[in-house]
């Protein structure tokens, strides 16, 4: 989910923490190189366990890690 300036913008989720079982988990979308599918951070406000998510299968750390590091960064705007 992003905003108007294509940010992503986290939102709460119905699920329960796979950790401690509070509801309302953070949900965020995390960029994806191109032919990537995005990749979702899942948190818990409760006990902060995070965990990420693509294609509906959990995905270890250093995926991640290796997606990030190939995803183009976008020039930020000049304040």
């Amino acid at each position: 989910m992003s905003d108007a300036s294509g940010r992503a913008r986290p939102s709460v989720s119905t699920e329960r923490c796979e950790a401690c079982g509070a509801p309302g988990v953070v949900l965020l979308d995390v960029m994806a190189p191109p032919g990537e599918e995005p990749t979702q951070m899942r948190s818990c406000s409760r006990c902060e366990t995070r965990s990420w998510w693509r294609g509906g299968e959990r995905v270890p750390m250093a995926e991640v890690l290796g997606s990030a590091a190939r995803t183009p960064s976008r020039p930020r705007k000049k304040r």
